[in-house]
Parts: structure tokens; C-alpha cells; sequence
């Protein structure tokens, strides 16, 4: 998570370019269930989690 707002997000999808160019390749992700484990609760950085959930689905 960043500081400022959008900076999460957009380290994520820099990640998921760096993964993209890559391809073919094995993306192992761990404990992504911390990463997201805010998603759809009230408060604090939710917001932020549930866009980056978002991002990450996509």
C-alpha cells in the first residue's frame, strides 16, 4: 500500500505489466488473502483493497 492516493494501484498494475512482458512465465502469488482480506468492509482501507481487487480480477 502506498501513501498517496492511487500509488497502490498503480503499483499494481506496473507489476502486472512487468508479468505480462514476461509471459510465458508462473506468477506465484503468497498470502494473497492478507492482501485482500479488507475487501468489502467499512472504514479504514477498504476502499483502497476493493480497487485493487478490482485491478487484480481484471
Amino acid at each position: 500500500m502506498g501513501k498517496y492516493v492511487g500509488e497502490s494501484e498503480e503499483n499494481l498494475r506496473k507489476a502486472i505489466k512487468t508479468a505480462e512482458a514476461v509471459s510465458p512465465c508462473v506468477l506465484w502469488i503468497d498470502e494473497l488473502e492478507k492482501a485482500f482480506a479488507g475487501v468489502g468492509g467499512n472504514g479504514g482501507g477498504s476502499d483502497i483493497t476493493t480497487r485493487l481487487f478490482g485491478n487484480f480480477l481484471t
